[in-house]
């Protein structure tokens, strides 16, 4: 974010950083916690919040590890692969996961059968995306009852919140797309569990316009994925116990 209008279309807030975050001038007096790649600014410590990792603009790191590990590479902090300019992280997660994940698709190597549970890069990045935040309001909305494989996520409308919006490339999100037959468990001790099953092949990733591969092994072949995670009820939204 550079800058901030009224409703009359008057710039009334501006904001100038250098590649890696570091606020280098600013004008307007609103107090905006929005700012860089849209990212909340905490004024007292002046760290971003990135959802997965708190980012230091001051030394261009995120200060807690990459969730991926060594997967991620050598360089648990680096923001970005160090490439600012020619990348984005909304997530504080990485790219990594998607291009092993697109490479072993295009390739037919790896696993077809995928598991992700708490704690897996990949699963931490759908814990964020929107199609997450659908399932969440369902489930609040209904009550904070079950909602037992009935829940999808259309492919179109993935395809806009995700590939169509550079703040998700870096995330799982923009590879699963769409979804179906996706549940929100209540464990009726304060905690929902979220089940989100994803099939990634051609009939996916290009939009519906050809069918699945019929082969089971070979380039482009279909992957089967299973994400699933757990977080506690906010009681407040429903009133369920």
């Amino acid at each position: 974010m550079t800058s901030l209008a009224n409703g009359s279309g008057t710039l009334t807030q501006s904001y100038t950083y250098d590649s890696f975050a570091k606020q280098t001038a600013s004008s307007g007096s609103l107090i905006n916690p929005f700012q860089y790649t849209g990212r909340e600014l905490d004024s007292e410590t002046g760290l971003y919040y990135y959802r997965a990792r708190y980012y230091d603009q001051t030394t261009g790191r995120f200060l807690g590890e990459d969730p991926m590990g060594f997967q991620a590479g050598v360089n648990f902090y680096a923001y970005t692969l160090n490439s600012p300019t020619n990348l984005i992280d909304p997530s504080g997660l990485n790219w990594q996961t998607n291009i092993k994940f697109l490479k072993d698709w295009a390739t037919g190597s790896g696993a077809k059968q995928r598991y992700y549970r708490q704690g897996d890069a990949e699963n931490a990045e759908m814990e964020f995306s929107p199609g997450a935040d659908k399932m969440r309001d369902e489930f609040y909305k209904d009550g904070c009852k079950t909602i037992d494989k009935k829940q999808g996520y259309g492919t179109f409308q993935a395809f806009w919140d995700t590939v169509a919006n550079p703040f998700y490339w870096s995330s799982t999100a923009a590879q699963v797309g769409g979804f179906a037959q996706a549940s929100s468990i209540n464990n009726h001790n304060g905690t929902v569990t979220f089940v989100i099953p994803n099939t990634a092949g051609t009939h996916s990733f290009f939009l519906h316009a050809v069918p699945d591969i019929s082969s089971p092994t070979g380039p482009m072949s279909n992957i089967e994925q299973h994400f699933q995670w757990t977080e506690m009820i906010d009681t407040s939204k429903c009133g369920c116990k």
